[in-house]
């Protein structure tokens, strides 16, 4: 190629690059992995479809529709994938030094986070639902919330790294550590049958995994966290709920394994004792009685 066509190309090529978006090491970021997904400025602004990636801006909404996956990268390269229907808020990224956490707001859906941490220190994050919220440190794991509650999965998480915070309760998780949480509040410990409520969602439930989707998504209810199979919560939502039935689960506020409620001993029944039948005895007018039953004595 002559030298005045290289010098041409090498401009056009460098206007390019530059006319790209470049991300700040304070964005972040929404990444389409598969299906329908983009973002919207607020919750009842428009939504914009995302093809590729975007830089979003404090407080935009991450969304995704039926049958789609989306990931944001945040500045700390700590990641949230974003299962099927789901619909988050991105908030202000704030270090682990900051006194304010990063809060993502989960409005609907499923999602995985895997939260890295800095050197030398912890991650500050916060997740909230209407109904709970998390405290991540460093983690990976499981969050969905739909019509019948939350469901919270820790995958890959030490001791301190995810306190679960329902009302005045709070309660630490660590792998292999799952709970659900109702409407009311009641909180049932579900073990690894947690991950059930994530079927179909595109998601990985495996903390190994090199990444954090699967080969395919669906398009049910569960898959967005709103019906959560029977198999999670047991047969009778809250029969194994917290001081009930899961020693495995530990409070945040006391670090000791729950005590389950002590059991009713049935008490033995007493036998009545029949009342003594008095019966009238016949005299000339004392109007005397004897007591049936009872050793008669003469007078």
């Amino acid at each position: 190629m002559p030298r005045g066509r290289r010098s041409l190309a090498f401009i056009v090529a460098t206007i390019v690059v530059a006319s790209l978006p470049v991300r700040a090491a304070t964005e972040n970021e929404l990444r389409a992995v598969r299906g329908t997904s983009g973002y919207r400025v607020a919750v009842d602004a428009p939504f914009h479809r995302v093809f590729g990636r975007i830089s979003l801006a404090d407080d935009t909404f991450a969304v995704t529709e039926d049958a789609a996956n989306a990931l944001v990268v945040l500045p700390d390269s700590s990641e949230i994938a974003l299962g099927p229907n789901t619909d988050v808020r991105i908030g202000a990224f704030n270090d682990a030094a900051a006194p304010t956490p990063t809060t993502i707001t989960l409005a609907n859906g499923a999602l995985r986070f895997d939260v890295r941490h800095p050197a030398g220190g912890r991650s500050n994050y916060r997740f909230v639902t209407t109904t709970s919220q998390i405290a991540v440190r460093g983690t990976i794991g499981l969050y969905a919330t739909g019509p019948n509650g939350d469901v919270v999965s820790c995958l890959e998480c030490a001791n301190g790294d995810v306190v679960v915070t329902v009302g005045t309760q709070t309660f630490a998780l660590t792998s292999g550590e799952s709970l659900f949480i109702s409407l009311s509040g009641v909180v049932t410990a579900s073990g690894g049958a947690a991950t059930q409520a994530f079927a179909g969602s595109g998601l990985t439930t495996q903390a190994s995994a090199a990444s954090p989707f699967t080969a395919s998504v669906g398009s049910s209810a569960a898959a967005a966290g709103g019906a959560i199979p029977a198999s999670v919560i047991g047969p009778a939502a809250g029969a194994a709920a917290i001081g009930i039935g899961a020693a495995a689960i530990t409070s945040g506020n006391h670090g000791t394994p729950a005590t389950p409620a002590p059991l009713l001993t049935p008490q033995p029944v007493m036998t009545p004792i029949p009342t003594p039948i008095v019966t009238p005895t016949p005299s000339s007018g004392t109007g005397s009685a004897t007591l049936t039953g009872l050793p008669h004595r003469r007078p």
